[in-house]
């Protein structure tokens, strides 16, 4: 009743059955996608005897099916879950694979560690979190790689693997969508995020999309700098505002004595920063202090973003005399 392709460089297996005019076909993820022809109106019990058959899965093993979320009941049929052609359809086997993964909740200052399932849904996941923390899970928004993830799915759907770190965060409402500015402007990112969010869990999601460390991010509005503990509502950010985020970059200072010092900086600091970091250093008083990049001075009360200081910039300390 089959032919069975194999091709050595894709995990999957390609089935064929008698077709007839209404059929379709679909496909089920078990580590690996399986393509399967069926009918509209076959039923689910029918589909998963002839999984089991083609893939030589027993019976017992092979556990209820799911699609979109939903548990398929046996005596229904395909077409009663609106399952079109193309669908994937949710299967695993009775041997489950467990996995760690860790929840990290800023806005109480944790992180939890979970032992859990890739078949375990992100409700079943959440229920989890509200056992250990005591949070209602309707009020708990999960992320991964910067995804919102949907209480129906389960976490293989979401290629969640062992070791791997959700964010939480405990909503109340006022959703909004803002964006952050990324690499000096040339590239921006959406966030959909709630007014009570704190600018650390601003810093979390964007930790959870681009990776960056929450430790090296700097966020802007306008060219104020936002602090880690104010809210959006705080800082008065509203519905599709612009975020600058600036990551800290080193640069050198080279004294007359042929002494460098390296600095932790960003564009939006200040030259009176770096003369203050060098007074700290060399108590050198600010005043008495000229900075020269690329044979020009760089003025007080100007930024380093005005004078296109960069990562790995040299500026030049001299002392400034009496008079001058």
């Amino acid at each position: 009743m089959s032919n069975r392709k194999r091709f050595s460089n894709q995990l999957s297996t390609e089935h064929s059955l008698v077709t007839v005019e209404d059929q379709m076909k679909i496909q089920f993820r078990i580590m690996k996608t399986i393509p399967l022809e069926v009918k509209k109106c076959d039923t689910v019990r029918k589909v998963r005897s002839e999984f089991s058959e083609i893939e030589g899965v027993s019976k017992v093993n092979l556990k209820k099916l799911f699609f979109e979320g939903n548990c398929l009941e046996d005596e229904k049929k395909l077409i009663d879950y609106g399952i079109q052609n193309g669908s994937t359809i949710n299967m695993f086997l009775d041997s489950g694979v467990r996995v760690q993964i860790h929840v990290k909740m800023s806005q109480i200052g944790k992180t939890v560690t979970l032992d859990v399932d890739i078949r375990d849904t992100v409700h079943t996941v959440k229920g989890k979190i509200q056992n250990k923390e005591g949070l209602t899970t309707s009020q708990l928004d999960l992320l991964y790689l910067g995804e919102h993830l949907d209480n129906r799915q389960f976490l293989a759907t979401y290629k969640i693997e062992d070791g791997a770190t959700l964010y939480a965060f405990y909503r109340v409402g006022d959703a909004m969508q803002i964006n952050v500015s990324l690499e000096q402007g040339n590239r921006t990112i959406n966030l959909k995020v709630k007014s009570w969010y704190s600018i650390e869990n601003v810093k979390n999601i964007i930790e959870s999309m681009e990776g960056i460390p929450t430790k090296k991010q700097k966020l802007y509005l306008t060219g104020v700098k936002l602090e880690n503990d104010m809210t959006l509502a705080d800082s008065k950010i509203l519905q599709g505002q612009t975020l600058d985020l600036i990551c800290g970059m080193h640069i050198f200072v080279k004294m007359l004595t042929g002494k460098i010092y390296t600095l932790e900086v960003d564009s939006y600091d200040s030259v009176d920063d770096v003369k203050e970091m060098m007074e700290e250093k060399e108590g050198i008083p600010t005043e008495q202090q000229r900075l020269i990049y690329r044979g020009r001075q760089i003025e007080s009360g100007r930024f380093l973003a005005d004078y296109q200081v960069e990562e790995d910039s040299v500026l030049h300390l001299v002392l400034c005399l009496c008079g001058c």
